[in-house]
C-alpha cells in the first residue's frame, strides 16, 4: 500500500492505491466506493464505460388494479403502486422513505377514468413529502378527457429530502359526486419514478 499526495483546500488531504490484485485485476479506491469492472458496491464502470450505481435510491412503481369510486366529489385519494424495481428497498406501497438527504427527481401519472360527471371541473395531483407539497396537472376534466371519460394528471418535481423523509402520491377530482376511478392494470395507466440525482 502506498500513500501520499496532499492537496489544498479543496478537500483531499491523502491519497492511497492498492496495488494489489483486486477481482478482475481493478484498482480499489479504499472502501469500494469505486470498483471497476462491472462490480456490484459503490459506483461501478463496466469494461464499455457504462456506470452502474447500486446504491443510489431509484424506484419505478405502477398500480395493478383499479380503484373504483376513489374521488369526484373533492375526496383527496392515496394513489397505491406495486413496485416494479426498488434499488436500495425505500418503497413500501405507498409511501417511499428516503434513506440519505438529496435532492430526488419525481415523475408521476395518474390515469383517470369513468368520469361521467358534468360538474366535475377541478382535479389535481399531488407529491406530498416532508419538507413540502407539489401540486401538478391542475385541470378541467371535461375539458380533457377522451371520448371514453378517462384522462391522465401527469407530474414531475425536484424534492428535497431529508434522511427519513417519507414522500406519497395523491390525487382529487371535485365538482361532482364520488364515481371516479383511479386507473391500473397491465397498460401502464398510472405510474410512479423516483431517483436520486444529487
Amino acid at each position: 500500500m502506498t500513500t501520499g499526495l496532499s492537496v489544498d483546500n479543496k478537500g483531499i488531504s491523502e491519497f492511497s492505491k492498492d496495488l494489489s490484485p483486486q477481482a478482475g485485476g481493478n484498482v480499489d479506491l479504499q472502501t469500494n466506493l469505486l470498483v471497476g469492472n462491472g462490480g456490484s458496491a459503490g459506483i461501478a464502470i463496466a469494461a464499455d464505460g457504462s456506470i452502474t450505481m447500486a446504491a443510489n435510491p431509484s424506484v419505478f412503481a405502477v398500480k395493478g388494479a383499479e380503484n373504483a369510486d376513489a374521488t369526484g366529489d373533492g375526496t383527496t385519494f392515496t394513489v397505491d403502486f406495486t413496485e416494479v424495481t426498488d434499488q436500495g428497498g425505500d418503497y413500501a406501497d405507498p409511501t417511499f422513505t428516503s434513506p440519505v438527504d438529496g435532492q430526488y427527481l419525481i415523475l408521476v401519472c395518474v390515469g383517470v377514468g369513468n368520469d361521467t360527471a358534468a360538474g366535475n371541473t377541478s382535479g389535481n395531483g399531488s407529491i406530498i413529502a416532508s419538507n413540502r407539497t407539489a401540486v401538478f396537472g391542475q385541470i378541467n376534466p371535461g375539458a380533457v378527457m377522451d371520448v371514453n371519460e378517462n384522462y391522465q394528471i401527469v407530474g414531475a418535481a425536484v424534492i428535497d429530502m431529508d434522511a427519513n423523509d417519507t414522500l406519497t402520491i395523491t390525487v382529487a377530482i371535485s365538482g361532482g359526486t364520488k364515481i371516479v376511478d383511479v386507473q391500473g392494470g397491465a397498460t401502464l395507466l398510472t405510474y410512479l419514478s423516483i431517483t436520486k440525482i444529487s
